[in-house]
């Protein structure tokens, strides 16, 4: 039998797959051509190669404005996939078309892969190219070139190096690894083929663009609006968010797929098993870190994350949400916060609350295993389900704080809204939990003398009774309940009799 020493965890891969934006490929800035025998380079006047690389402008002013990325507090380009950005190159001698040949490179992670797109090859020698990523030369005035690249709607979000190589005569001649050239790409909810495409342009003001808003808590006769600085464009923060999902260890190939990154972030904002942002607690001292009332902003959690790469102390469910998504919003997925008074907690299971009383009507939580909150805090974000039957697209429920494993990991959803109030309980992720939070009956059990438990009561309208989330008129809440579960009395009810 192979020792534990000997077992290659690579499975069928040459290499092992990567997993850290932070690691950064060094292509060689030159790749000679196959050794044929050829006369010396001849030079321009100014000891140059006739056609050469020059200088690489990211057209940053440009781009952000078209990109509706100039809120970033950032001094790399920031773009959204799916739609164009511009560049200017400019070389030695003016480029000739037909003549002349140049590519575009872009790469990201230490192992670039062109089958795993995380290495983008663009060919400037046969005129406009539309594939997966589009190019083509939009100006060529005297020795600068202005393209226009557009990446693929579904390609990796995250940050990528840029390179410009020319093919000369002896072989190809890189430009070298540079700072200033790294370009952000980000999720692209104005792109109709990415699937975070969010159509209303008030809900894209509101759920990814806007910094600050509130959050409901108390309870649903009386609630109040809890004022939050999502903070998602401030200085570091992208870098932040993009570091979160290196923590995670997860393949750089899939990050370009919303699903898999919402369900990596619900992970990772807890700290149950993977020593993520927040811890929480719910009950005693908070001497130790910072009360949950006390937060305000998701900046100075990210902060202090980044800081000591150790969870920040302490959070409540308002407060994991709240830095959901502003993870979220970075990365250009559109999110909110959503608030369900009278939330129930259904440990079991079995799709129903059961409470156990007292001859006093007095709750006796030691034989209770469920529970309900006055209000529970998760959030929602829009997304294409292609992984699920036609009906499902939508806003998705996502749930950061730490309450049942999910496939062994503490994360809840993505779970289509529609899927929760049709009651399709079947479908991915975690949708029965989820739709017992929000539609259960309450089984009232009164313990008599003997020990033993008699039902004696049924409540199915306390759970869920309000679901909030704030509106995109500012200032306003957004009754939501209607979409999480129709009308009592109406099908569907699938918590047992």
């Amino acid at each position: 039998m192979l020792s534990r020493s000997n077992v290659n965890y690579e499975g069928r891969k040459p290499r092992r797959v990567a997993n850290s934006n932070a690691a950064v490929a060094h292509l060689p800035t030159f790749e000679p051509a196959k050794i044929t025998p050829r006369g010396p380079q001849p030079m321009d006047d100014g000891g140059l190669p006739p056609f050469s690389f020059v200088s690489l402008d990211m057209c940053q002013s440009e781009n952000n404005v078209n990109h509706r990325t100039s809120v970033y507090l950032h001094k790399r380009l920031v773009v959204r996939r799916g739609h164009e950005f511009f560049l200017k190159i400019t070389f030695s001698s003016q480029y000739i078309e037909h003549t002349h040949k140049f590519e575009v490179e872009f790469t990201i992670g230490e192992s670039p892969d062109s089958n795993e797109g995380t290495h983008i090859v663009l060919e400037f020698a046969l005129g406009e190219i539309n594939g997966p990523w589009a190019c083509r030369v939009v100006e060529n005035v005297g020795n600068t070139v202005k393209i226009g690249i557009t990446p693929s709607p579904d390609c990796i979000v995250g940050k990528f190096h840029t390179y410009v190589v020319v093919d000369a005569w002896d072989g190809r001649h890189r430009s070298p690894i540079d700072e200033n050239s790294i370009i952000y790409i980000l999720f692209n909810a104005w792109c109709s083929d990415d699937d975070v495409s969010l159509p209303d342009e008030s809900q894209r003001t509101a759920y990814i663009m806007a910094d600050s808003g509130v959050v409901y808590t108390g309870q649903a006769e009386q609630f109040s609006a809890r004022p939050w600085e999502f903070g998602q464009f401030e200085q570091n923060i992208l870098d932040y968010c993009i570091d979160i999902l290196d923590d995670s260890k997860m393949s750089l190939y899939n990050r370009g797929n919303v699903i898999q990154v919402t369900r990596k972030v619900s992970a990772l904002v807890n700290s149950q098993d993977d020593y993520g942002i927040l811890e929480g607690k719910w009950r005693g001292s908070y001497a130790m870190g910072t009360a949950p009332t006390a937060w305000t902003s998701s900046v100075d959690i990210l902060e202090k994350y980044a800081t000591t790469k150790s969870p920040v102390c302490y959070a409540q469910c308002w407060v994991y949400a709240c830095v959901f998504n502003t993870i979220m919003r970075c990365l250009g997925i559109p999110c909110r916060v959503v608030t369900n008074f009278c939330s129930a907690h259904d440990n079991t299971g079995n799709l129903k609350t059961d409470i156990v009383i007292d001859e006093n009507g007095r709750m006796l939580k030691e034989r209770c295993k469920d529970s309900i909150w006055n209000y529970h805090c998760w959030n929602e974000g829009y997304m294409k389900r292609g992984d699920l039957p036609v009906g499902f697209d939508g806003w998705q429920i996502l749930d950061a704080t730490p309450q049942e494993t999910s496939e062994g990991i503490y994360c809840c959803g993505p779970a289509p809204v529609k899927a929760i109030k049709a009651g399709l309980l079947c479908y991915p992720f975690d949708a029965r939990f989820i739709f017992a939070e929000v539609n259960s009956n309450i089984h009232y059990h009164l313990l008599k003398p003997n020990g033993t438990t008699e039902m004696i009561h049924i409540d199915k309208t306390y759970v869920g009774r309000l679901i909030l989330t704030q509106d995109v008129i500012p200032n306003a809440a957004k009754d939501i309940t209607n979409d999480y579960k129709p009308l009592e009395g109406k099908t569907p009810k699938i918590s047992p009799p």
